[in-house]
């Protein structure tokens, strides 16, 4: 594909997250029969659901409380999608994964819960991968392995 001589200033502000989104994609270093979630669907998100399915990952679940985004999640390669508010998501991806939980967690959200709730998505022995950045822009991990945003003195 041959990039445009003069991009727009919206071509050019879309390449950051999707560099993202495919960076976030070649760290995990993913195969094709991973079932893998991602956390948040704004740009980043819906960038890393575009690059694993370029790397032909065939099942990925979106979690994401906005409808639109649900549904661009889907239309861009998402198998399933779930919802937050209306089922808890660790107990959503345990039923969808027969409680064996996903290959990868990708957290595109930067909310302070979000690390703990990818750390319980995961399965024994998965991936989480942090692409989020949080308003801190730092996660606090505790001494069990749980993680939170610190808040800065």
């Amino acid at each position: 594909m041959k990039a445009p001589d003069e991009p727009s200033f919206d071509e050019i502000a879309m390449v950051e997250p999707v560099a993202v989104g495919v960076y976030a994609v070649q760290l995990a270093e993913l195969n094709q029969s991973d079932t893998i979630a991602i956390v948040g669907a704004g740009a980043i998100g819906l960038s890393v659901v575009q690059a694993a399915k370029v790397a032909g990952v065939s099942r990925i679940i979106v979690i994401e409380p906005v409808s639109e985004r649900r549904e661009a999640a889907l239309k861009l390669g998402a198998s399933e999608v779930v919802d937050p508010r209306e089922s808890n998501p660790v107990t959503a991806i345990m039923e969808l994964t027969g409680k064996r939980g996903t290959d990868v967690v990708f957290e595109a959200t930067g909310a302070e819960t979000a690390v703990e709730q990818c750390s319980k998505i995961a399965r024994v022995l998965g991936k989480v991968v942090i692409v989020g950045i949080p308003d801190d822009d730092y996660y606090k991990f505790d001494e069990i392995g749980r993680a939170s945003c610190r808040e800065r003195v």
